[in-house]
């Protein structure tokens, strides 16, 4: 029989879930609970997991610089989901969460730091990459279909096209 969960315990259950952290692998902080019982329980009280993007923010809201790694290290997340949403955090024309400040003097990597600002030391290839994908997505506004993509079909083809099958399948 399961015993009714304490103030205590949500309360711990939402310091880690709001820290970012992994409510999983931080589950040693609530003996005697399982992780399904524990997040059925944050479902129950209105404790939302956070996205990437919004555990990378809560992270940084410290205005520490961290590179990518550091981030996905702290998080216990993969690189990619990490650097995936740092991409769209310091991109300027989206609403800039985040900027590169700088880079690391032995690895090259970038270092992040929360607010907007300019990024500096973009390699040639990654501006070039970030000004395609800018004129792709402003093609992709412009020639957007206000209209339902795939048309009605006509019976009557409809029609031929079952036809011609079973005609087919006959042979």
């Amino acid at each position: 029989m399961s015993r009714n969960w304490t103030k205590e315990e949500v309360e711990t259950m939402r310091d880690i879930v709001m820290s970012g952290k992994s409510l999983k692998k931080n589950m040693n902080l609530l003996p005697g609970r399982s992780y399904h019982g524990a997040s059925t329980k944050c479902v129950e009280v209105g404790i939302r997991v956070p996205k990437v993007g919004e555990r990378i923010l809560i992270l940084m809201s410290d205005g520490a610089p961290r590179t990518a790694r550091a981030i996905a290290d702290a998080l216990n997340l993969p690189r990619k989901s990490v650097s995936d949403a740092l991409r769209n955090a310091v991109w300027p024309d989206d609403g800039q969460s985040m900027h590169i400040c700088a880079r690391t003097a032995e690895s090259k990597e970038f270092l992040y730091v929360i607010g907007e600002g300019l990024n500096v030391n973009l390699s040639p290839a990654e501006a070039e990459r970030r000004r395609i994908a800018k004129r792709e997505r402003e093609a992709d506004k412009r020639y957007e279909s206000r209209t339902t993509w795939w048309p009605r079909a006509d019976p009557v083809v409809i029609s031929a096209i079952n036809a011609m099958v079973h005609a087919g399948r006959a042979a």
